[in-house]
């Protein structure tokens, strides 16, 4: 997974994302939230792909956190494999399951720590690496490999085109 952060790292910088400030972690911040909606959406919505999707992109949006903190993204998003411990077999038994809502209630909180963090001007990288743990925690339990959401998410960023507003990519429709 280390060769796509690299290039994960090298599209974000080709499209103005990177500036280490608390302006810049903020406008990523709330694409993250928004990007964490989506990953609220798919489970209730039962939808894989989706989940898939979102995943890939907060992770996206995790890498651009880290950068513009100043933080080393590989030292934060190699952390996030986790153990299978679930004994699910499937997504579509594991998305029904208590386990699931609980977890997806974890990422809610552990997202509203970083939220915290970052509108204090605090250091986030505790509060960053719990939520990418969790994130995993909840790919694992759903039966998703988050490496390769991670891949897909960059395979359908790579050759987008769009403009930078306000620290954020808004693509081309």
């Amino acid at each position: 997974m280390q060769y796509n952060i690299k290039l994960v790292t090298e599209w974000a910088r080709d499209k103005r994302l990177v500036e280490e400030s608390n302006d810049a972690l903020r406008s990523q911040f709330i694409k993250g939230v928004e990007e964490g909606g989506e990953i609220f959406d798919a489970i209730l919505n039962r939808d894989k792909d989706e989940l898939i999707d979102a995943i890939g992109d907060r992770l996206v949006v995790t890498t651009i956190e880290c950068l513009n903190a100043g933080l080393d993204p590989i030292d934060y998003i190699k952390r996030v494999r986790h153990p299978n411990f679930y004994n699910h077999k499937s997504f579509n038994e594991a998305v029904i399951t208590s386990d699931a809502l609980k977890v997806a209630c974890e990422y809610g909180a552990a997202q509203g720590r970083l939220a915290r963090a970052v509108a204090k001007q605090q250091p986030i990288d505790k509060p960053l690496t719990e939520l990418i743990l969790i994130l995993n925690r909840l790919a694992t339990l759903l039966c998703v490999d988050i490496g390769e959401c991670y891949r897909i998410a960059y395979t359908v960023i790579r050759d987008r085109t769009g403009s930078t507003v306000d620290g954020v990519f808004v693509k081309d429709e």
